[in-house]
This record gives C-alpha cells, structure tokens and sequence, in this order.
C-alpha cells in the first residue's frame, strides 16, 4: 500500500504541472518523467483515470505536441485504460489520416562530444528539430489506434466511417518506394492486425475489394528479398 502511495503522488503531481501549464508548451522534464511512468502499470492506472485522459487528449490536440500523445499511446497500452480512449477515435483518425509519411530531415551532429553531452531537453525536442512535428504527433496517435485492441470495438466502421482503411490503403501502396517510413508502415500493420479483432473489419480487410492483403504480400517479399 505505502509502495502504490509513492508511486501515485509524484504522478499525479508531475501530471498537474503538465496540465496547469497555461503558455502552450509543456515542461519537456515533466513530460519524459510520465512517459517513463507510463510503462509501468501501476503509475499508469493512477494518471490514466478518465478525467486525466480527456485533459491530457484535450491539451494534446490543441497543441499537437507529440510528447503529451506519446504519454497517451504508453497508457493505451493496458487493457483496463483502453476503454477511456474510445471517444476520441474520431479525432485520432482525422490526424492519422492526414499523415503522408515524408522522411523527416534529420540534423547531423557536429562531433560525438555534442552527442555524448546532450541534454534531455534536446534529445524529447528532435522533434522540432526534424521539422517535422506533425508528423511525429500524427505517428503517435497511429501508435495509440494500434494499442485500442477492444473486442467490443465496431473497427468495421472505424475502418470504413472514418476513412482508415483507405489511408491504410494508400500507406501500403508505396511499399519498396523510399519515401514512406519504416516506423509508418509498421505502426499501420499494427493497426490493421488490431482492427481484425473485429469480425466484420477483418472480411473489409481480407474479403473485399482492398487491396490491403495483395500489398501485405508484396511487402513480405519485398523484406524476403532485401534480407537475402
């Protein structure tokens, strides 16, 4: 009991200055401190309570700071969380729809030295320093989609109503071209695999007239013959 005490109290606190931070940016500290603690299922259940999720969603989208969703995608992870995530399915996808998958610009370091003495706050802002923030926000809340696996989740219509399965479409299309990441197609497959939990969107998946399982094929041979 003393152990879950002093696990719960710096979460929450860490979690209310996050959220009572009213000048837009998050403390960058703060937030690689509850990252962390969200991989551990414990602390998650205590910053994962309903009221703590829809903040944490409402102050994310606002500012499409991929930190704060990454926080969210760690918590998505435990199945007694996953129901409080529900609602914001549309909201996710009108992000994730959007995401094209241009390889980020990535900065070269000067020297090892610079490499070696790099603070916390530059290693959680590479994501200013791509330029490519959105996308690494929109990959996220791919990431928190493929965590959402609920039996009792109509993925039929989050395939279909919401525009999915044809940007998963288009994703997978430009398998063996360059300009899609591997991270992106990964995080897609995942989604995909955790749609079919659902009997009707797996027969969108695999039944119909989607290309998805011809280009999942093409995929596998396309890595067959590049490890071989």
């Amino acid at each position: 009991m003393c152990e879950n005490r002093l696990m719960k109290k710096p979460s929450l606190q860490l979690m209310r200055s996050i959220l009572g931070n009213t000048e837009g940016a998050s403390d960058v500290e703060c937030l690689g401190l509850l990252i962390n603690l969200a991989c551990d299922r414990r602390a998650a259940r205590s910053l994962g309570e309903p009221r703590g999720i829809q903040m944490l969603f409402r102050r994310a989208f606002a500012t499409h700071d991929p930190l704060l969703m990454k926080l969210l995608r760690n918590l998505s992870q435990f199945e007694e969380l996953r129901l409080h995530f529900v609602d914001y399915l549309p909201n996710l996808a009108s992000v994730i729809v959007r995401l094209e998958g241009d390889p980020p610009q990535t900065i070269e370091l000067e020297n090892e030295e610079d490499k070696d003495n790099e603070s916390v706050d530059s290693q959680f802002n590479d994501f200013d320093n791509t330029g490519n923030a959105e996308d690494c926000f929109s990959l996220e809340c791919l990431g928190v989609m493929a965590n959402l696996q609920l039996e009792e989740l109509d993925f039929a219509r989050v395939l279909g109503d919401l525009g999915l399965l044809s940007w998963a479409e288009k994703v997978l299309e430009g398998v063996g071209q360059s300009h899609h990441k591997d991270d992106l197609v990964l995080e897609t497959i995942r989604m995909i695999a955790t749609a079919c939990v659902d009997v009707e969107a797996a027969k969108m998946v695999a039944l119909s007239a989607s290309p998805v399982i011809s280009r999942l094929i093409r995929l596998m041979n396309c890595k067959a013959d590049c490890s071989s």
